[in-house]
């Protein structure tokens, strides 16, 4: 199975998970080959006014421009990770969403934040997918990131969950 783990991350914390999801997918034996996919948010983002400012576009909903190196279509399961702005997924993810929706064969996510409900993220992405549902979905907040082992035994549990996403549909909701 190929998998690809394509993430925004504006801290650092969400590109922490998504190295570590790739080294750990690259160790599992029977064939998955696993790649890595950097999302950038074109827009400037830096300073007070652009942390208040992608705040603003996260609780909106709005679209950004972004680049992206991989193509979706050309992997088997697609695992997204992003943070969470203002209760919200980043512009760059849902532009990644919104643009690639179409192409994602089985769809996971992950997220980093301070401490947003998980439900309530799960449904806007699921509803930004039009009725694809999400098969595996995992959250580090503030807490699980600064605690080794939570963040570890959190990621272990992610990877035993996606190891069988391939025996799994894709199916509309």
């Amino acid at each position: 199975m190929k998998i690809l783990i394509a993430y925004y991350s504006k801290t650092g914390h969400t590109k922490r998970v998504a190295i570590d999801l790739v080294k750990k997918l690259k160790a599992i034996p029977a064939g998955r080959q696993a790649d890595i996919d950097e999302i950038v948010d074109l827009k400037k983002r830096n300073g007070i006014w652009g942390f208040i400012k992608s705040g603003l576009d996260g609780m909106k909903g709005r679209l950004t421009e972004i680049k992206s190196q991989k193509k979706p279509n050309n992997y088997d399961l697609v695992l997204l990770g992003t943070p969470i702005w203002a209760g919200s997924i980043s512009p760059a993810i849902k532009t990644y969403i919104v643009k690639n929706k179409n192409s994602f064969k089985k769809f996971g996510f992950f997220m980093t934040s301070g401490g947003s409900n998980l439900e309530i993220i799960k449904t806007q992405i699921n509803t930004i997918l039009e009725g694809k549902k999400v098969l595996e979905f995992e959250g580090w907040d503030d807490v699980d990131l600064k605690d080794e082992s939570k963040y570890q035994e959190k990621l272990e549990r992610f990877l035993e969950r996606i190891k069988r996403v391939d025996t799994r549909e894709f199916k509309s909701t």
